[in-house]
């Protein structure tokens, strides 16, 4: 089974990730990368530069732009 992730902006737009592979979370103290693989538990930080890694691409944002994720699996 995959997982998929939506995400829901502030701004309203949404934002589609197929596949994903892990969600990586930079550090804003020294740049390290934290990756997460634990989609069921995963908790969406207040602040910070996430990036969604999907099988065929990947997408940055900042975690206060988001408004809502989904993250879900599908067959």
């Amino acid at each position: 089974m995959n997982w998929n992730a939506e995400i829901v902006l502030k701004s309203g737009k949404v934002v589609a990730v197929a596949d994903l592979v892990s969600i990586n979370r930079v550090s804003q103290s020294d740049s390290s990368v934290s990756k997460n693989t634990d989609f069921e538990n995963f908790t969406l930080p207040s602040k910070g530069i996430l990036s969604f890694v999907g099988k065929n691409h990947i997408v940055w944002l900042e975690s206060s732009d988001i408004e809502y994720l989904s993250l879900f699996r599908v067959n």
